[in-house]
This record gives C-alpha cells, structure tokens and sequence, in this order.
C-alpha cells in the first residue's frame, strides 16, 4: 500500500511540473529546442540513476523514491503535452483572439479542451508508463530501505 500511495503521489507531482511547462514548450519554440534535449537524455536513462544520488543525497527511504520517480515521469508527459498542444488547429486560437478572449480563457477554453482524444490518450498512454516504470524503483528503494 506503501508503493502505491507512493507512486500516486509522484505521478501527480509530476503532471504538475509537467504540463505547464509543455504548455510554454508548445508556445515558445526557443524553450522547446532547449528543453528538448533534456528530455532526450532523460528518457535514455534508467531511472535506477536517477535513484543513486538521491540515495546519497537523502538516505535511504521514501524520499529518494519519490524523487526518482517524479524525475523519471516528467518526459513523457512533458512531449506529450507539447505535441497535444502543437497540434491545436491555429485558426482556433486566432478566434479566440479575435473576439478579444483574454489569453487565459483561449487557454481554458480552447486549447485544452480542443485537442480532445490526443490529450486524454496521450495523459493516459504516459500515466501508464510512469505507473509501470516508476513502480520498480519506488518498490528497490522501499525494499533497501526495509534492509536497514
């Protein structure tokens, strides 16, 4: 029960730093060319990596778990998340900007509700990888933490 209140709570730390930054991502280009390969190299890495120096930094425990974990489930919401939103048709937000709407409601009400299917299935297709892959090492650094 541990592991997965664990999880849940990285998994939604995660969506949090996640999704406002791909949404800067999908609106400036310049931030996303930076970031994007960041998120290269951090998908490439085992997240068993990520784990080491927050072992070193915080001991053994749940802290380092949660940690690996969130570093680890950031990507791939982050690039889906910016894909969602690159792929809003431009004329939608043109009228929203033309009717006067401020920036805030195009956001709302037009760029997060329009990509629709893509939005759902791509949250979902990354809350299922970060489930299975963060999973593992939350449950290592539970297990070495119970060997103390």
């Amino acid at each position: 029960m541990q592991t997965l209140s664990l999880v849940t709570v990285a998994v939604l730390i995660s969506v949090l730093i996640a999704f406002p930054i791909g949404v800067l991502c999908s609106r400036h280009k310049t931030l996303e060319a930076m970031v994007r390969p960041v998120l290269d190299v951090m998908q490439t890495v085992p997240p068993w990596v990520y784990l080491i120096p927050a072992v070193m930094i915080f001991s053994l425990g749940r802290v380092p778990a949660i940690i690996a974990t969130i570093v680890y489930g950031i990507p791939p919401m982050l690039r889906l998340t910016t894909l969602a939103f690159n792929q809003v048709p431009r004329e939608f937000v043109e009228l929203g900007s033309a009717i006067g709407a401020p920036p805030s409601s195009v956001l709302w009400k037009i760029e997060i509700p329009r990509p629709g299917r893509r939005s759902r299935s791509g949250s979902t297709n990354a809350s299922f990888c970060r489930w299975r892959w963060s999973y593992w090492p939350a449950l290592s650094a539970q297990a070495v933490s119970a060997r103390r």
